[in-house]
């Protein structure tokens, strides 16, 4: 059984007359942290960190004002709800001082505190005034954090390929190309260990060559070219290799991840298998009508989700040839999207809000009281009503789920 997804997104955005389309941006989206040995972040690379969020109105920017209800030409940051620990705040005023003389602008994000997961998505609300209407929306900052060696120790592990291949059951190719490990390393390291995990699972030591599942094939610490098995070295320096062979992966497995930790600095590296023939899918969303109302009118617009086989660009449908096609919409923000009863519109309060609490009930008890053919469906019916008018995009975005026999 192979399984595959994919996702699409298509945008929708209602002008009340006299309105102008809404741009919106951060400026430092995606950011990075480094953190030492034990995973702290110091005060002061916390403290470089700044993003600034850009509204344009047409094509004229927008500034920011510390005032919940802006006026014509203004924005405002709504409070940022902290995330397991990732805390961010907005400077209310030029020249804030977050600490030890480090000065922010007005409206300039930045960071209070480093939160425990390595990763997080922080969500920015924006407020807008268009032309008497006021809008909002969120922008996505999405925030991680990297553990160095301590006392400046870094291993690094730098892959010569991360793919292998095999045939639409999993079953791997002959006569392609082992993979090499590569090691960076600045500073010592100490001691080495090796691990493995096949499909994401739990952690395996080695301590030896090995051609199985999940085994390492050889290693190479003369720079000579050549591999050795046997014995894994515990010490290692720049230039020293590991070889992965693709039995090293199996049929039957989707990854591998190699981890090498020393007594200061770890990384990791994972290989994954591609399927031939089956490789991947991509899904399109096919609109019937225009996707921009106005003044909350214009013809109801039915979205298609149609998914293909990436390798020869067939269209794949539910139950045919033993495969099946689950989709599931969902708003931008992440809420989910029902559909209605009568029909397939896609359920919104009166202000075109999505409803987050469970579409129909109505139509969940008619189909066995599941909620799935609420959101399981290939097509869904966006009418100008479900669209608040205040000119700020809306997308929904379709992932499916294709699985085969």
């Amino acid at each position: 059984m192979a399984i595959r997804t994919a996702t699409a997104a298509i945008t929708f955005t209602d002008l009340a007359d006299g309105q102008s389309s809404v741009t919106a941006f951060l400026t430092n989206e995606n950011h990075t942290f480094a953190a030492n040995d034990v995973g702290v972040v110091s005060d002061g690379t916390r403290r470089d960190f700044s993003c600034s969020v850009k509204v344009f109105i047409g094509g004229t920017e927008q500034t920011f004002t510390t005032s919940a209800s802006p006026s014509e030409g203004q924005f405002s940051i709504g409070s940022i709800n902290t995330v397991s620990g990732w805390e961010f705040l907005v400077s209310q005023a030029n020249g804030t001082d977050i600490g030890s003389g480090v000065l922010k602008g007005a409206g300039v994000i930045y960071a209070d505190a480093i939160g425990t997961p390595s990763s997080a998505t922080i969500l920015i609300p924006v407020t807008y005034s268009n032309n008497g209407t006021t809008g909002s929306f969120d922008l996505s900052l999405s925030v991680n954090r990297i553990q160095d060696g301590a006392g400046g120790t870094i291993i690094s592990l730098v892959p010569s390929s991360q793919i292998f291949s095999a045939d639409a059951d999993g079953v791997l190719l002959g006569s392609q190309n082992n993979s090499t490990i590569l090691f960076d390393i600045a500073g010592s390291p100490g001691t080495l260990t090796y691990e493995t995990a096949l499909d994401g699972g739990a952690w395996s030591t080695q301590t030896a060559t090995s051609n199985g599942a999940g085994g390492i094939g050889g290693y190479d610490t003369d720079h000579t070219g050549s591999f050795s098995t046997g014995s894994l070295p515990t010490t290692a320096v720049s230039g020293a290799r590991l070889e992965i062979k693709p039995e090293n992966i199996g049929d039957s497995n989707a990854t591998l991840t190699v981890r090498v930790s020393g007594e200061q600095g770890k990384d990791a590296v994972t290989f994954s298998k591609v399927r031939s023939g089956r490789a991947a899918v991509y899904v399109e969303i096919e609109a019937d009508n225009p996707v921009v109302f106005r003044n909350n009118s214009g013809n109801p617009v039915t979205l298609t989700a149609k998914v293909y086989d990436a390798n020869d660009g067939a269209q794949i449908s539910d139950g045919v040839g033993g495969v099946l096609v689950k989709h599931d919409w969902e708003w931008i923000t992440g809420e989910q999207v029902y559909v209605g009863n009568s029909n397939l519109e896609v359920q919104t309060d009166a202000s075109g809000a999505p409803l987050g609490s469970g579409g129909s009930p109505v139509r969940r008890s008619a189909n066995g009281s599941t909620s799935a053919s609420e959101i399981n469906t290939n097509q869904v019916i966006v009418g100008p009503s479900d669209i608040p008018d205040t000119g700020a995009p809306i997308s929904i975005r379709c992932n499916v789920i294709v699985t085969t026999p």
